[in-house]
């Protein structure tokens, strides 16, 4: 008999604002008789009352209300909600926003008043029992609340203020509330989907209820808490890491517009390098080659360059323009070609200002005078053409800017993925370097990008990590590409005894310094090797001794084992270059070369040959030698191996013949089919080499005078 009126009264309490709280109160009664009763829930659908309350109020309990709402009336809105989405599901899904009202949930969870909290988390976990696709739902609007929190403690903290009025947020969760929220919808949302891992990931990870000092504190409280209901969360992560990157790296991960996401996904990230960091660095990088700003970036001109670097409103090629302008005056001499300095009123008037101001005086000696015409405001085709490219030049900006934004993150990410894990890392040492090496010389993301080489540095075995800052440093510079300049910072020789003794003041001899002292206890690991290789290479390449030479060769002979990956072609052709520069190594150097070879790979063997084309003889002869001790299974017939050789054959030094054709014969090459290998030889720098490739061309042409031709 009550339910008439209780339906009246609902209708007048959501159609007037002054009633609302008489309306939440009644609609709760109506809710559970309707519950009980399946012919109370017709009467409600007759009397239309869901569709009048989404009319009033679409949220049905907006934030701001609550706020202003004690702690029994606060008690009374959560049985509210729960009676909603507990029984009326379906009836509330097609007439309101499901969203809203589990918005309300996690305010009432989160609320000032322990009272509120201890209810709202007892009716959350009814809801979500009862339905388990609200919790995915849930989960979602959680990380947008984390995010809304830490933005208002963000202004709260730069404006230095005890309290503001939000309607949004009236009030700020404790971080142990917030992470107490977490706890309660994790159960549900990891049984329910496999996408809610990663925004599981993500939460415990938000700077909002994470702290700077241990970010993955929260993230273990959550795999114990998860643990003690039988859940293991990591289990659950191997199978779906494939998911689980890819929604960290979404838009609603690291390229979210929110900075503190950004930061929670990245530590996530981080984390994952933990537990699973092969597949995690595949998944990465997999992303990292697809990224199309990577081939954006590649695709910028000058141009577009010195576009972003414009500022707003101003041309690109206005930038450091002076134009010069005549200043009328008035009594005073005012500088000419100012910089638009001046005010107004000592700028030149305009034409239409001098009409209008000989008019005035025309009626102020009492003449006659006409109505001047309007003047015209219409725009100049020089103005329109201006504002055209200004226009496009935001444009590009634009464009320049987002690819900067995007790469920088990925950098960023890639470095906190190998800081993560520095064992792991250092095993992909030489084949990260790649990723990042081409963006040091990047006028727009070359900070990124040695931000991130400071990192892999950090990753080299120890104590060589503790040059990690020179290293990084050395290959930044290295990137630059103008080896005049990276000499320079090369000391030269100095004869003095005590050199030795002063400390080292320049970057490549801090390196050198650290290199030898990390060798000390034996060889580097073949991976740290490798990454440091490019600055030993570079002191090497001088054409000139420096009093590095001696520590650099001695750290060499120590990296020559023929099991180890180390980048054996290029050690030959450094250590050609030694030879050819400074002879006086030849004693120390000619075994290092033996040495190389002797685990030299089938594919390498070419470019170890490059040898024979040295001007010096003693060049010649070593790399020969050298190739001796190539083991017989290593050796591929290819054409440019063949070339190579036949041409040593054909040397004009008796000694350099007779050792090419030892190991032609024994290598069992047949007569050399590469004659374009052989033309090219015979512009060679090295008159040696063009005498070789002649006398070598007229053997081939004896041999196969039709192919020649």
């Amino acid at each position: 008999s009550l339910l008439d009126h209780l339906i009246q009264l609902s209708k007048t309490g959501f159609s007037k604002a002054t009633q609302r709280l008489d309306g939440i109160y009644a609609l709760y009664a109506v809710s559970r008789l309707a519950a009980i009763d399946a012919k109370a829930d017709g009467s409600i659908v007759k009397e239309k009352l869901w569709t009048l309350i989404a009319q009033s109020e679409p949220s049905l309990i907006s934030v701001q209300l609550l706020s202003k709402l004690t702690d029994e009336d606060c008690l009374t809105c959560v049985d509210l909600l729960q009676s909603l989405l507990v029984d009326h599901l379906f009836r509330i899904q097609e007439y309101f926003s499901i969203q809203s009202l589990l918005q309300v949930l996690i305010y009432l969870v989160c609320h000032p008043s322990w009272a509120v909290r201890k209810i709202a988390y007892d009716a959350t976990k009814n809801i979500l029992s009862s339905s388990g696709a609200l919790a995915e739902d849930l989960l979602f609007l959680f990380t947008s609340w984390l995010s809304l929190v830490g933005e208002r403690v963000l202004i709260l903290k730069q404006s230095d203020m005890d309290s503001f009025g939000d309607s949004q947020l009236p009030f700020i969760p404790s971080t142990e509330v917030l992470v107490k929220c977490l706890f309660l919808i994790a159960p549900y949302a990891i049984d329910h989907s496999q996408r809610s891992y990663a925004r599981l990931i993500l939460c415990s990870h938000h700077p909002c209820i994470s702290s700077s000092g241990s970010p993955a504190g929260v993230w273990k409280r959550l795999q114990k808490r998860l643990k003690q209901q039988n859940i293991s969360f990591t289990d659950l992560i191997f199978p779906n890491i494939t998911v689980i990157c890819k929604e960290l790296l979404s838009k609603d991960g690291l390229f979210s517009s929110n900075k503190q996401e950004q930061r929670a996904a990245l530590c996530s990230l981080a984390t994952l390098m933990s537990i699973s960091p092969n597949d995690t660095f595949v998944e990465f990088e997999k992303h990292f080659i697809e990224l199309p700003d990577r081939t954006l970036h590649d695709g910028f001109s000058e141009n577009d360059i010195k576009i972003f670097f414009t500022s707003e409103g101003q041309l690109s090629t206005e930038q450091g323009v002076y134009v010069a302008e005549a200043v009328a005056s008035k009594n005073t001499k005012l500088a000419k070609g100012r910089f638009r300095a001046y005010d107004g009123q000592d700028a030149e008037p305009a034409k239409s200002d001098k009409r209008e101001s000989s008019s005035i005086g025309k009626r102020e000696t009492g003449k006659f005078t006409k109505k001047t015409a309007p003047v015209d405001k219409s725009k100049t085709a020089k103005e329109e053409a201006r504002e055209l490219q200004l226009k496009e030049e935001a444009s590009t900006r634009e464009k320049v800017g987002h690819v900067q934004e995007n790469l920088a993150l990925m950098l960023d990410a890639l470095g906190e993925l190998a800081i993560a894990n520095p064992v792991f890392t250092h095993g992909q040492l030489p084949h990260l370097v790649n990723y990042i090496e081409p963006l040091l010389s990047s006028p727009i993301v070359s900070d990124a990008a040695f931000c991130a080489m400071l990192r892999l540095a950090r990753c080299t075995a120890p104590p060589l990590c503790n040059w990690a800052t020179e290293i990084a440093a050395a290959i930044h510079v290295m990137s630059v590409e103008d080896f005049e300049a990276v000499l320079d910072l090369m000391p030269v020789l100095i004869m003095e005894e005590d050199s030795k003794k002063r400390p080292p003041s320049g970057l490549f001899e801090k390196i050198v310094t650290g290199l030898t002292a990390a060798c000390r206890m034996g060889p580097l690991p073949a991976d740290s090797f490798t990454f440091v290789f490019p600055i030993m290479e570079r002191i090497l390449l001088s054409s000139k001794k420096t009093s590095l030479h001696d520590d650099v060769l001695q750290i060499l002979s120590m990296h020559m084992d023929p099991i180890l990956p180390l980048p054996r072609p290029r050690m030959l052709s450094v250590l050609y270059h030694v030879l050819s520069t400074i002879p006086a190594y030849h004693p120390s150097v000619g075994p290092m070369l033996n040495e190389l070879c002797l685990g030299l790979k089938r594919d390498d063997l070419a470019q170890a040959l490059i040898g024979v084309y040295a001007k010096e003889v003693h060049v010649r002869l070593a790399c020969l030698t050298a190739i001796k001790c190539v083991p017989s299974h290593s050796v591929q017939r290819d054409l440019q191996v063949s070339t190579s050789l036949w041409i040593a054959v054909h040397d004009p030094e008796k000694a350099v013949a007779e050792l090419a054709e030892e190991l032609w014969d024994r290598f069992g090459f047949d007569v050399c089919a590469d004659y374009s290998g052989i033309f090219d030889a015979l512009s060679h720098k090295n008159h040696n080499v063009r005498a070789a490739a002649a006398e070598a061309l007229t053997a081939a042409l004896d041999e196969n005078p039709d192919k020649i031709q």
